[in-house]
């Protein structure tokens, strides 16, 4: 069954728990978001994301409890759902299943300036020529979309994996 809520926030750090804090101040809202951790490599390609999570629950905390927010953690976000050129949800993965929200509203992606472009061009929106080059159906032609992210057949399918471990993760290329 998908669920349906107003809004859908995917985002990393403060992009994510920014809008989800202030759009659940109002309590008839319903909102979905998919809590991502932005990750930085070091030289070994391990990420160390402790100070950051802290900084997150420190932004996340009034937001916390308040029961209109769904907080998703550990999924990874396949594609967004369109109808025509509309933006109505998105498909995630989480321990292998793929599942499906909507929204009501909108939906706001603020992933870090590679995921968003990457996320969007997984779902059949960027430049056509770029999209046809690596195999994914073109659903909206946006010629401006990260002129300098550069996708392919093997980067669409191994997005980087995030590790189960709030403390590091290494890259899945």
């Amino acid at each position: 069954m998908t669920e349906t809520y107003d809004y859908i926030i995917i985002g990393a750090g403060s992009a994510g728990c920014v809008p989800a804090n202030r759009l659940s101040e109002d309590p008839d809202a319903r909102i979905w978001r998919q809590r991502q951790v932005d990750l930085h490599p070091d030289a070994d390609g391990a990420v160390h994301s402790d100070e950051l999570h802290q900084v997150q629950l420190e932004i996340y905390a009034p937001a916390g409890t308040r029961p209109n927010l769904n907080v998703t953690t550990h999924a990874m976000t396949r594609r967004v759902l369109l109808e025509g050129k509309r933006a109505v949800g998105v498909e995630y993965e989480l321990g292998g299943e793929h599942v499906m929200v909507k929204a009501s509203r909108e939906v706001l992606i603020s992933s870090c300036p590679i995921g968003s472009p990457h996320l969007l061009q997984r779902s059949g929106i960027g430049p056509a020529a770029v999209l046809q080059k690596a195999d994914v159906e073109v659903l909206h032609d946006l010629p401006g979309l990260a002129k300098t992210c550069r996708i392919t057949r093997r980067s669409i399918s191994n997005m980087p994996a995030r590790s189960r471990s709030r403390s590091t993760a290494r890259w899945g290329f």
